[in-house]
């Protein structure tokens, strides 16, 4: 599988974590928790802020290596640990976007589906 390199910064992050708990209310008494499934997929938003050369590397990763979204790909990112470690991802369909272009910077952003690592 192939890896993206270009970094993703660390402002434009955001995890959002499976909802693998299903909680059913009872009345007079207290809710019960049960798991609903185990190796749910994380949301992930993520920003680049790149070069002009930069952005049309992530580009073309994004055009032929990732298929639009369609093909996984492995990417560093710091979700179950402060240190950035590998995951294999997907874009998420009509996420990825430019947000921002000042000159020569142009800040990309996208969102990603994310498997978790086995432990």
């Amino acid at each position: 599988m192939v890896k993206l390199t270009i970094e993703p910064d660390q402002e434009g992050f955001a995890v959002t974590f499976p909802q693998d708990v299903i909680v059913s209310e009872f009345e007079g008494g207290p809710p019960r928790q049960r798991r609903n499934f185990i190796g749910g997929y994380y949301i992930v938003n993520v920003q680049w802020t790149l070069n002009q050369t930069q952005y049309d590397d992530l580009l073309t990763f994004y055009r032929t290596t990732a298929n639009r979204g369609v093909t996984p790909f492995e990417i560093d990112l710091p979700i179950e640990n402060a240190v950035p470690e590998e995951h294999t991802a997907l874009f998420i369909n009509n996420s990825f976007s430019i947000s921002s272009v000042t000159g020569n910077t142009v800040i990309v952003t996208a969102t990603l589906s994310v498997k978790p690592r086995t432990v």
